[in-house]
Formats: structure tokens, sequence, C-alpha cells
């Protein structure tokens, strides 16, 4: 079955971003952080920590563990959490390893810092001749999201407005937040040497460990270990490296048959 990828909306992308900046501004014009602090506390365990990271980037992408039915079910909706499908996120992101540092990779570094950074999800994907995760197309639950997943991320808005419209702006606003992770963090940053980048494996990219970017992101700031091995799902490789969504995914979602 052919499906189309795609990113987020437009409309979302813009109201993601204004709610990111209305939240901020409020709370510095108001004095009162409760919400925003709430919001990034959402945005990094529930939404970057599970959707992202554990269940579309180690558990879709790259097949890094086995779990049960029910824990598939439950990574699937964590993933809704991104408003991004699991199946566009894995096919762009399994391009990205095959044609990691080229003109082919969707958020190349040889196209310049801000087109990684930002600007290449708004590009069209078609463009790259990106092959569609054939696996994942398989499975309908899916195939379910991928093709209800803006529509479900327009309904919990719309919910949560007429609960609270600080509750729209709270989950719109973490969408925003999470998307600047993903973008900025996990595509640029992690592809340019700071100050506290190493690199422990000769990998073929410009890939890089990062120690502050590690304490921040809690688990992609060891990219370097990810582009070495791929296909684990804990990066840390010595100490003191350290990785939360490994340590997660060990715990609480890999299968103890695995």
């Amino acid at each position: 079955m052919k499906q189309k990828l795609q990113w987020l909306t437009m409309p979302i992308i813009i109201m993601a971003y204004v709610s990111a900046f209305v939240l901020i501004a409020c709370s510095i014009y108001y004095g009162e952080y409760a919400a925003l602090v709430t919001c990034l506390l959402y945005q990094k365990i529930l939404v970057g920590l599970l959707g992202n990271q554990i269940a579309q980037h180690r558990y879709f992408s790259h097949r890094s563990f086995v779990t049960t039915k029910l824990r598939h079910y439950l990574l699937g909706f964590f993933s809704i959490l991104t408003a991004t499908s699991p199946i566009t996120y894995a096919s762009v992101h399994r391009h990205h390893h095959v044609h990691n540092d080229t003109d082919q990779d969707a958020h190349s570094p040889l196209k310049g810092f801000w087109y990684s950074a930002l600007y290449w999800p708004f590009t069209e994907l078609s463009n790259l001749k990106i092959k569609p995760a054939t696996d994942l197309i398989r499975d309908p639950y899916l195939r379910w999201i991928h093709a209800n997943v803006n529509v479900i991320t327009t309904l919990i808005v719309l919910i949560l407005f007429l609960i609270g419209p600080i509750y729209g702006l709270g989950y719109l606003a973490a969408i925003g937040f999470n998307y600047l992770d993903s973008t900025l963090v996990r595509s640029a940053l992690v592809h340019i040497r700071l100050p506290g980048s190493y690199r422990t494996y000769n990998t073929d990219d410009s890939s890089w460990n990062n120690q502050w970017l590690q304490l921040y992101h809690w688990s992609e700031g060891l990219h370097n270990n990810h582009h070495a091995f791929p296909n684990k799902y804990n990066t840390a490789t010595r100490w003191p490296e350290f990785d939360l969504a490994g340590l997660c995914v060990h715990y609480f979602f890999k299968s103890k048959n695995d």
C-alpha cells in the first residue's frame, strides 16, 4: 500500500511555534511560570522521551528492541503526542542513516546550519525519493495513525481549548518545543563540533557525542555512538555516558524474551 509521507501540516507548525512564544511571553509578563514549567516537563517526558526518543526513534525507526503487543500499541499512542506519524518519522530517519551528510540527507549539514536546524521540514519530502517504511505500513494500527495524526492532533487541541485555553495553548506549545528540539538539537547540533564534543568511533559522517547535550537531552546527545551502532537501544558505551531512554527501554518496554 502506497503511503504519502508528510511532516506536520503548516497550520500546526505555525500554531505550535506561536503558542510556545506566547506561553513564554505570558509567563515572563505575569511572573507566573507554573504553566510553562508544566509544559516543558510534559514535552521532555511524554513527548520527547517517550514519543520521540523511545517510540519513534528507537522502536519504530530502528527496531532496536522487541516489546509486547500491548506496549506496541502504547508506543504508537505516545508517538501521536508528537503530532507526527511514526511511518513518516521512521521513513525520513532511515533515509538519513543511508544518506547521512550527503545532498540526499533530509537535514544535510551541507545545505547550511539553518537548513538542518529549522528549515528542512518545510521542504517537500518527495523530492528526496525517500523510501517508505514498508514494515510499518503493513501494520493496520500504524497506517491508521499515519492517515489520521493531523485530525487527531486538531481534535485534542480543540478539546483542550474547550476545557481551558491554557491547556490547549500548553499542548500546542509542547509540540513547538519538541519540534525545535528535534530539528535544532537532534538534526543540527549533534553534527557540529561544539564545546564538550568528542568522537569515540570513526564513523563515515560528522556525528558527534556531546557531554552537555547529553545532559540537556537526557538521551540523544551521544550521536556518534548512535551512528556507530544504530540498532542498539542504549547509546551509552562507556562511563560516564548516560542514556535515560535506553534505561527506560530496558526496564519498562523491552520484552523479557528479547
